[in-house]
Formats: structure tokens, C-alpha cells, sequence
């Protein structure tokens, strides 16, 4: 079985806990356009290096449902995986380049501009098959496994 490796982006591992908007968990209702979590919230501090969690091409995209509030995020795409960076701001000149895992990628969004100093500061960390999910799948069972330096 291969294993990927994800370098933690914010370099803690700490997940945010519950505020009053919600909490960092996977799956965890939250406040806001999407209404639940669909990855982890991840303590920084804004303004902090943030890393690339594993290799691939990096796109810069708008956060969708903040157009208002200027939000970013980065998308990492290799050839199996996509990761997905909420309130990152790419460095400059970094769009569609090829990242290695453990590279500075950018820097961490002070959102409590929108959400108010109730917030707790995070980057939301999402991770996604970038392919048909066809090709992982061996004999009935999932072909790669994911573990952290946590794990």
C-alpha cells in the first residue's frame, strides 16, 4: 500500500476548538456559506508562513461565498490528490507552479476582519481524491492510506 505524507501547513497540529462560530473538526457545523466543515481547522496566527502539505501544482483561487471579504484559498493538485488551504494568501509570482511538500507557500489570512476577535484564527485544511476514485480502489478496498506526523 502507498502512503502519502501531509506536512501540517500551519506547523501546530492543532485543531480550533469550538467558538462561537463553530469549531475546526471534520464535519463540524460552522457558521457561514457552507454550514459544515468539510475539512479541519487549523490554529495560526495571521500572518504566518504557511506550507504546502504535500507536492504537487498550486493554483490561487477566490474563496467562494466571501467575494466581499477578499478570503483566498490555495488549491494543491497532483496526480491522485487535490488539497484545498481556506485563508491563505499565495506568495508572489507562486501560481501554477509545481510546490514540494514543506514549502512556503504563502501566508495566513487575518480573518477577524468578517467574523469579529470571537474567532479563533485557522486555516481550513481540506483534502480530496483529484481523480476517478476508480484507479485507488484494489480488490474492494482503498489502495493508498493517508497518515500525518500526528499518526
Amino acid at each position: 500500500m502507498k502512503k502519502i505524507k501531509l506536512i501540517n501547513p500551519t506547523g501546530n497540529g492543532e485543531i480550533r476548538p469550538r467558538d462561537v462560530w463553530g469549531s475546526g473538526d471534520f464535519l463540524a457545523k460552522v457558521v457561514g456559506p457552507e454550514k459544515i466543515n468539510r475539512g479541519i481547522g487549523l490554529i495560526c496566527v495571521p500572518g504566518q508562513p504557511v506550507l504546502s502539505p504535500m507536492e504537487g501544482m498550486i493554483y490561487e483561487k477566490k474563496l467562494k461565498g466571501n467575494e466581499k471579504s477578499n478570503f483566498s484559498c490555495v488549491e494543491i493538485i497532483n496526480n491522485i490528490y487535490k488539497v484545498i488551504l481556506k485563508y491563505v494568501v499565495l506568495k508572489i509570482n507562486m501560481n501554477k507552479k509545481h510546490v514540494n511538500a514543506g514549502d512556503v507557500i504563502g501566508i495566513a489570512q487575518d480573518i477577524s476582519g468578517k467574523y469579529g476577535y470571537s474567532i479563533i484564527p485557522h486555516v481550513i485544511l481540506e483534502f480530496w481524491v483529484a481523480n476517478d476514485p476508480t484507479n485507488l480502489l484494489k480488490n474492494g478496498e482503498i489502495a493508498y492510506e493517508i497518515f500525518t506526523d500526528n499518526n
